[in-house]
Formats: C-alpha cells, sequence, structure tokens
C-alpha cells in the first residue's frame, strides 16, 4: 500500500496541539502497523522547513528532518508538474502547493491521500482521508 502525505499531517504530528497530534499520530501508527509505504512531495520538505529556520529552532528542524528519513520524498518533477497544471487546470478552487501534493500522490499511484484540509477530500481521482474526520480504522487490508 503507498499512502501519500500532505504536509499538514506531518506538521500536526511533530508540532500540532493534542487536537490534531493525536490524530495525526493514530493514522501514522496504523499506516506503519499495515507496513505501507509512505510518500510525500520534495514540497513537503520546503514548507516544514520555514517555521524552523524562521524561528531559528534547530530542534524542530532535527524532528522533522528524522520524520523525512521514513518516508520516500518524491522530487517535484516536471512530471509531477505536468500532472498539477492539470489538476490546476480542472480545480480552480485548489492552491498551486495542493495541486503539487495531489499530482506527487498521483504520480506515484497512491492508494490514498492523507490529509488535515477537509477541501481535498472532494478530489475524487485518489482517494483522499483526513486524519481530522476519518479514524484510522477505515483503511482495511483484509
Amino acid at each position: 500500500m503507498i499512502v501519500a502525505i500532505d504536509t499538514n499531517v506531518i506538521v500536526y504530528a511533530m508540532t500540532g496541539g493534542p487536537k490534531v497530534q493525536v490524530p495525526a499520530h493514530a493514522w501514522l501508527d496504523r499506516l506503519d502497523s499495515l507496513g505501507a509505504l509512505l510518500v510525500t512531495s520534495g514540497l513537503a520538505r520546503l514548507e516544514c522547513l520555514v517555521r524552523p529556520r524562521r524561528l531559528g529552532r534547530p530542534d524542530e528542524e532535527a524532528m522533522f528532518a528524522q520524520f523525512f528519513e521514513r518516508v520516500f520524498v518524491v522530487p517535484v518533477s516536471d512530471d509531477v508538474l505536468d500532472v498539477a497544471a492539470t489538476i490546476r487546470g480542472e480545480k480552480r478552487s485548489l492552491r498551486t502547493p495542493d495541486a503539487i501534493h495531489l499530482a506527487t500522490a498521483q504520480v506515484t499511484q497512491a492508494d490514498l491521500f492523507l490529509t488535515g484540509d477537509r477541501r481535498l477530500k472532494s478530489f475524487k481521482p485518489l482517494k483522499v482521508v483526513s486524519v481530522l474526520i476519518d479514524p484510522p480504522n477505515l483503511i482495511d487490508v483484509s
């Protein structure tokens, strides 16, 4: 099983308050127990490093670096950008970063896209689940 992860899930898990950190960890723990391959966009790496670098928080930056060792980081390639352009062209309400994350999921043929952004659940070409709405036991491998 391949699961693409949105930046917000990573941020929730690493630095979020209990209301978002607990469900994010529950999802990540469930996916680990299923042996899922976790992928994320190279854009997620950039987005996660902005705050710790702006605030001069090397401890927080190290937490993110440790997390990124657990996942396959997909470069923002021409293939990803081409798919993202199509997504943006069809769904004008989506922002470019969202389109890049969704395109990364499509290019990697992810079985699931995990996000905290409820708006992305309307993206029908992928199975999109929200760590804030959907329970981790939603995923069944039987």
